[in-house]
């Protein structure tokens, strides 16, 4: 990388550039255009997922459509979980990702949405009882998931594990956030993610399956961060979804070509031993 020790938007358009090539002024612009958003019925006798521009007009009591990007809903679903089965959210708020996981739901299965961070929790609460109310099906925890495999092993059947990242879309939509950008941050970030990710893989049962995922677009928090996994772990297998555009390990969404996102997710299996 050249000019390491610049920072601010130039930095920042040349760490992207050596990723994108001529493909990063159309999408840089692509993040800046409107979005498409999903709007995500929970309630009633069918649970669709609809597009819709918002605001839409709601029901008295439970809200009825929760929106979001589309690429969160498509990830989430693609954990789906089976009868019986324990979930966790490991890093939950605000709480889509958590009503999808919930709609999958049967009756015996139980999921942990957990939140660290105590104004996030807080939201992730209200989401939860905004559109299901009250339930114990889910418990809402506020553990430090760098450290959770130290206390529980292979107990969750489905993980999944939206990392803190570095949310380009977002910076360039605020560009006084990125007045002291460096490729520094992006690296940093990867560290916390791989602590995660390892940690959860611990978490997981044998046999089960944790999505990754995060709304960046640099491989060192995407692609990486898996290649580390599978180095480390001979028992992860990177399991194939067709959704979105592919990665050496995983799918991302970008908005220059769908719209949606950016999201980068990859579903990851636990072997079982032979």
């Amino acid at each position: 990388m050249k000019n390491k020790k610049n920072k601010g938007i130039n930095a920042f358009d040349e760490f992207y550039r050596d990723t994108f090539k001529e493909r990063w002024p159309k999408l840089k612009e692509s993040f800046l255009a409107a979005k498409k958003y999903l709007a995500f019925q929970l309630n009633g006798e069918t649970k669709e997922a609809s597009f819709f521009d918002p605001p839409l007009v709601l029901d008295s009591g439970l809200k009825n459509y929760y929106i979001m990007d589309p690429a969160s809903y498509f990830a989430a679903y693609e954990l789906a979980a089976l009868p019986g089965e324990r979930v966790l959210d490991m890093c939950a708020a605000p709480g889509g990702k958590t009503l999808v996981l919930a709609s999958k739901l049967s009756a015996k299965d139980s999921l942990v949405a957990n939140e660290r961070s105590a104004p996030r929790r807080n939201r992730l609460i209200n989401t939860i009882k905004d559109y299901i109310g009250e339930t114990s099906q889910i418990k809402v925890t506020g553990h430090d998931a760098t450290k959770w495999c130290l206390y529980e092993k292979e107990v969750y059947d489905k993980i999944l594990l939206d990392v803190p990242c570095s949310s380009e879309r977002h910076l360039l939509e605020k560009p006084s956030l990125l007045k002291d950008w460096k490729p520094a941050r992006s690296k940093k970030l990867a560290i916390t993610q791989w602590t995660l990710l390892a940690g959860a893989f611990e978490v997981l049962k044998p046999g089960g399956f944790l999505m990754y995922s995060t709304c960046s677009i640099s491989n060192l928090e995407n692609d990486e961060v898996i290649r580390k996994l599978l180095k480390k772990y001979s028992n992860a297998e990177v399991k194939k979804i067709d959704l979105a555009e592919k990665t050496e390990f995983g799918q991302i969404f970008l908005p220059d070509t769908s719209g949606y996102g950016p999201l980068y997710f990859t579903l990851i299996n636990k072997k079982a031993e032979a």
